[in-house]
């Protein structure tokens, strides 16, 4: 079984893949309900989502953070 992804998570709630970064990182920036909070929160655990840590390595590096 492949591993879940931000993609997984957007489609069955119905949100973009953004969305789903903002909630996920926790990004305060950005307006999103409380209600698609939980729900984005609820999928990703019962996918059992689990970072891709080697993505995010490679983002920060590109971003010089």
């Amino acid at each position: 079984m492949k591993r879940p992804t931000l993609k997984d998570i957007a489609k069955e709630v119905g949100v973009s893949v953004a969305t789903v970064s903002y909630v996920l990182n926790g990004n305060e920036k950005q307006s999103i309900s409380e209600e698609t909070k939980d729900k984005i929160i609820q999928v990703a655990n019962r996918l059992n989502y689990v970072p891709n840590l080697a993505a995010r390595s490679l983002v920060k590096e590109n971003r010089g953070l």
